[in-house]
This record gives C-alpha cells, sequence and structure tokens, in this order.
C-alpha cells in the first residue's frame, strides 16, 4: 500500500518551509534544526 501526503496551502509553500514541517513531524528536535540551520551562518533568516 501507498501512502500519499496532498498539502493545499492557498497562499502557497516553498520547498524548504515544506522540508523543515515534514522534519518536525517526523519527530526531529526543533532545537538541533535550528543548530544545523546555523551552521550554515545565514544573517539570522530562521530566527
Amino acid at each position: 500500500m501507498t501512502n500519499v501526503a496532498y498539502l493545499e496551502y492557498p497562499t502557497g509553500m516553498s520547498g524548504n518551509m515544506c522540508l523543515a514541517e515534514v522534519l518536525l513531524d517526523v519527530g526531529v528536535p526543533l532545537a538541533h534544526l535550528q543548530a544545523q540551520l546555523a551552521r550554515l551562518k545565514l544573517v539570522k533568516v530562521y530566527d
């Protein structure tokens, strides 16, 4: 059996938003995700 998920966002959704949502939904701790994003040394995009 195949699992299918349909995402409907009336205003749209970017790929990075979808990836972050999926990672959090499967149990990746928010603090870990934030720590990994901090390693990219972006200008506080994810605060």
